[in-house]
């Protein structure tokens, strides 16, 4: 059956072709959208002229379809929507707020606004938001970005961050003078959180010197030495003249 093909709105539609519909009823066509900017508004028709009803049709049928234009990709521009967490060099520092960068594309989406932490009203560009880290978050922590853009086509990043070994409780020594001569009075200050036991002992700096590398620092995973008469948790294990000595039913030890 013959079909008539237009384009723009209802009322203001022009003619662009007289189409013919095969068996199936499907009606192949083409048309060039050189001069054409923006999206294009189609109408088909089994009447040839368009208009509300046309009165004097009694079995009028007619359909619609919006087409949108596609970018052309070229090297310079991406093809691709996507989010891009900015790694840092360096562990993130304690205590402190630390600036997270994003980067950001939005390829081939209607104009409007995408929600990125915030409003965002253009289509490339960064966001940054401020990260206070904590003891908790030691020793990574990973930050994920995502966004739902109008298309409902969710983008998402993440990147993981390497913190400093950070530690809930903060201890601090401090003593009167910088430097003492043998013999002389001075006097030691140390902070800690309240109801804290705390210990010190004295080493000599000739020892660190001929044994560089065997102080107790963040980064050696050595656990806490104590001497105290508090209970304390029993160890599942221990090592006893190079024996191994694994916790067993009741109150016996298995030896490995």
């Amino acid at each position: 059956m013959p079909v008539f093909l237009f384009e723009g709105e209802m009322w203001s539609s022009r003619w662009l072709q007289n189409l013919t519909s095969d068996s199936d009823g499907v009606a192949n066509f083409s048309l060039s959208t050189a001069n054409i900017e923006g999206d294009i508004h189609l109408q088909v028709s089994n009447t040839p002229t368009q208009g509300y009803p046309p009165y004097r049709t009694p079995y009028y049928e007619s359909n619609d379809h919006t087409v949108s234009l596609a970018t052309l990709s070229s090297p310079d521009t991406k093809t691709v929507s996507s989010l891009d967490v900015k790694k840092k060099d360096e562990p993130l520092s304690c205590d402190k707020e630390e600036d997270i960068f994003i980067q950001y594309t939005v390829v081939g989406e209607a104009q409007g606004f995408v929600d990125v932490m915030y409003l965002v009203s253009v289509n490339e560009g960064e966001v940054s938001f401020k990260l206070t880290v904590s003891p908790d978050m030691a020793p990574v922590v990973q930050v994920v970005a995502y966004a739902i853009l109008p298309s409902e086509t969710v983008i998402a990043n993440s990147a993981d961050f390497s913190t400093e070994q950070c530690f809930s409780h903060k201890v601090s020594l401090e003593f009167s003078l910088s430097s003492a001569v043998p013999g002389e009075e001075t006097i030691m200050q140390v902070t800690a959180q309240p109801e804290s036991l705390c210990g010190v002992s004295a080493v000599d700096q000739s020892v660190l010197i001929m044994e560089p590398g065997k102080t107790l620092d963040a980064d050696k995973n050595v656990g806490m030495k104590m001497a105290t008469n508090m209970d304390i948790r029993e160890p599942s294990c221990l090592t006893y003249k190079g024996r191994e000595y694994y916790q067993g039913y009741g109150d016996f030890c298995s030896i490995k």
